[in-house]
């Protein structure tokens, strides 16, 4: 729902199956309280597979005559100029632009600024004039993964800019235009790492897939290491961006004489519809091939690799991933850590599961192929799973069920719950107890 000055009550509704949706006007006159509100229909959409709903949309622009959309009708993200009463004006962006989100709509309505990036793994603040055909302008030049925030009246910015190949910064600027001249830096109070990180960031495979690598620091030619993937591999999040800081921990796990690489295969967002929507009705299958075909490719160009001892690691829906890795694809995947896994898809967030697998009476075998609780009596690899018992996202009953059934079944594993922990452990000591484990348990396993 949106209530904007000078604009109508506007609705974006949506059906269950998430394939179809449509944006209404709601015109109702407020001094006559028993007259029905008119709903009127600015546009609908349709998508075979789903809709992704993009929050901060429409956006009606000052006075009220003109609003902005996203749609991805295309086959990828653009923004779109409508008319008051639905009709598209024109596309501000192409579908190669790379369009993510808008940040900030000028006070007078002749520009905004939002993210983009025709590149996956990296992301920049842009600024569009409305009014013209004119090209959009990229105000952070530098490779790497930023973001930004801007005042309501416009004045000032907070940049936060994330380099490739230095640390990650914050800023404040006046003047959108002269970002490299920061009214002031606002100053870092955490604790910089006392070593060097360096990731290094490529494309691999017949799929483009955007990878990264990290290697100890104190490897010689010809050292061959044992692998950690390190993983997502899920809907709405890329786990390879292009940003030094993102980097650390994997810099860390590295030096303890691992070789860590990441992948963004199919089901990860900014590549398009098609890419995206490839894992609908089933959320393991495409990903786990892509992981393990780049994993292949990335092996042959890096000798260092040593691809008969690879573990697997991920959190959250990286978790469901790696449970799933080491049971589906044991000669790919030596070993498995699966921190705060969906074991079961039925018990999960409705709108986000069906999205992608479907209503569950319809898709019963949608749900059991991308669960990992369905493979558990596949298990034949050493598998660690860490869990929060206060989880509220995922809850700790999956990683209970999935321990459960391998117990049933005579399966070794190891579980380690974390207690009073939630989704996100943010507890320094508990943390640095977790990788401890983590580390010990790859190192025993490869």
């Amino acid at each position: 729902v949106r209530w904007q000055k000078s604009a109508p009550l506007t609705v974006v509704v949506q059906d269950r199956a998430q394939q179809e949706l449509a944006v209404l006007a709601v015109d109702r006159p407020f001094h006559k309280p028993r007259k029905p509100a008119v709903w009127r229909t600015l546009l609908t959409e349709k998508d075979a597979a789903w809709l992704n709903l993009d929050r901060g949309m429409p956006r009606w622009l000052p006075g009220g005559k003109n609003f902005l959309w996203t749609t991805e009708a295309a086959g990828a993200w653009q923004l779109e100029l409508r008319a008051a009463d639905g009709k598209r004006i024109r596309a501000l962006t192409k579908p190669n632009f790379g369009y993510r989100a808008l940040l900030s709509v000028d006070t007078d309505g002749s520009h905004v600024t939002m993210l983009a990036s025709a590149e996956p793994s990296e992301q920049h603040v842009y600024r569009l004039a409305l009014d013209t055909k004119a090209k959009s302008q990229v105000l952070t030049t530098m490779a790497g993964w930023h973001s930004a925030k801007i005042a309501k009246n416009g004045k000032a910015w907070v940049l936060n800019l994330s380099p490739t190949n230095a640390p990650s910064r914050t800023q404040v600027v006046t003047n959108a235009m002269t970002t490299k001249s920061p009214r002031m830096v606002v100053r870092q109070e955490a604790e910089s790492p006392k070593f060097p990180v360096h990731p290094r960031f490529m494309t691999v495979g017949p799929r483009q897939v955007r990878a990264a690598v990290v290697m100890p620091r104190n490897a010689k030619p010809g050292q061959r290491f044992p692998v950690i993937v390190h993983v997502y591999g899920g809907p709405h999040y890329n786990f390879v961006r292009a940003a030094q800081s993102r980097w650390v921990l994997q810099q860390w796990l590295a030096d303890h004489g691992f070789v860590v690489c990441s992948f963004d295969g199919r089901g990860t967002p900014y590549r398009g519809r098609a890419w995206e929507r490839a894992t609908r009705g089933d959320l393991l299958s495409a990903p786990l091939a892509d992981q393990a075909e780049a994993l292949k490719h990335l092996g042959a160009i890096e000798p260092a690799m040593d691809l008969a001892r690879v573990g697997v690691f991920g959190w959250s829906f990286g978790g469901t991933f790696s449970a799933a890795a080491v049971m589906k694809l044991p000669k790919v995947f030596k070993a498995g850590v699966s921190g705060a896994p969906v074991t079961d898809w039925l018990d999960y967030d409705t709108h986000y599961t069906e999205r992608y697998l479907g209503l569950p009476k319809q898709a019963a075998k949608a749900y059991r192929i991308s669960s990992p609780l369905g493979y558990a009596t596949q298990l034949k690899r050493p598998l660690m799973l860490i869990h929060g018992t206060a989880d509220d996202n995922v809850w700790f009953s999956h990683s209970v069920k999935l321990s459960k059934a391998l117990f049933d079944k005579g399966l070794s594993h190891t579980f380690v719950p974390l207690p009073g922990h939630t989704h996100m452990v943010r507890d320094a000591k508990t943390l640095e107890r977790m990788y401890e484990r983590i580390i010990g348990f790859f190192r025993k396993h490869l």
